[in-house]
């Protein structure tokens, strides 16, 4: 009889053990969903497709490992101190607006919310009919965004807007018009982050210009022009892209 109740203690206890402790977490929203063993991508997201108005060509997957988010508010903090150092450099040599221009970035860039973005198709259709797109989902916790289609386009850099409206069948150089470039902005190219996709180069110059679409969801980042930056900050305008890359997007 003892021996009985001892097992069904342990069958119990790490029952609730499990359940407290799932494999697999996933926030979306204000909802946690939870698996007791890896679920596949086509469960995940079949577990909260629940509307036919989830746009989901702009949703978003993040990794909330610990480590990772680290790691990225460590490279983070460095990106500031050198865009600091940046600015200084203009403010000495007296250029005031290249000093504000980079002044913005900075306080733009600092309460910018990270998680390592996971590029994975998501639709939730192309998952389950495509088994080589419809992979386990490895241990951890992850945050899962996906809303209606957005009807704005988010904006980062070297302009004065915070964002802008999604144009429909427009390219990257028809947003131009509406934008405010600040002092040292680049004119010939932009930088677009989409939601679900690596980043991509938009030539938006009267000598360079191509057609490239914005999807919905993207977030465009202005750059500073090459010739305005000293040789030791060369690389700035893409270790601030390698962070925007994760910047987390509110639903």
């Amino acid at each position: 009889m003892i021996y009985r109740f001892l097992l069904l203690f342990i069958v119990v206890s790490c029952s609730l053990t499990l359940q407290a402790n799932p494999v697999v977490r996933v926030q979306f929203n204000d909802v946690f969903l939870d698996y007791a063993q890896q679920p596949r991508l086509s469960d995940l997201v079949a577990g909260v497709n629940t509307s036919a108005n989830l746009y989901w060509p702009s949703a978003s997957f993040y990794s909330l490992s610990s480590t990772e988010i680290h790691s990225l508010e460590q490279k983070k903090a460095k990106l500031l101190q050198r865009l600091t150092e940046l600015h200084n450099y203009y403010a000495q040599h007296g250029d005031e607006g290249l000093a504000a221009t980079t002044k913005k970035i900075v306080l733009e860039l600092t309460p910018l919310q990270l998680a390592k973005k996971i590029v994975l198709p998501l639709d939730p259709d192309t998952v389950r009919i495509k088994t080589s797109l419809n992979p386990l989902i490895d241990a951890g916790q992850y945050l899962l965004v996906v809303a209606e289609k957005p009807a704005t386009v988010a904006l980062f850099g070297a302009v004065e807007n915070s964002s802008t409206l999604l144009l429909n069948a427009s390219e990257a150089a028809d947003y131009l018009s509406d934008l405010k470039l600040l002092e040292g902005a680049s004119a010939s190219f932009l930088y677009v982050v989409p939601a679900n996709a690596d980043p991509f180069i938009a030539k938006v110059g009267l000598w360079n210009r191509e057609f490239k679409a914005i999807p919905a969801g993207a977030t465009l980042f202005v750059p500073l022009e090459l010739r305005h930056l000293p040789s030791e900050f060369e690389d700035i305008n893409q270790q601030i892209l390698d962070l925007l890359v994760h910047k987390v997007v509110a639903p």
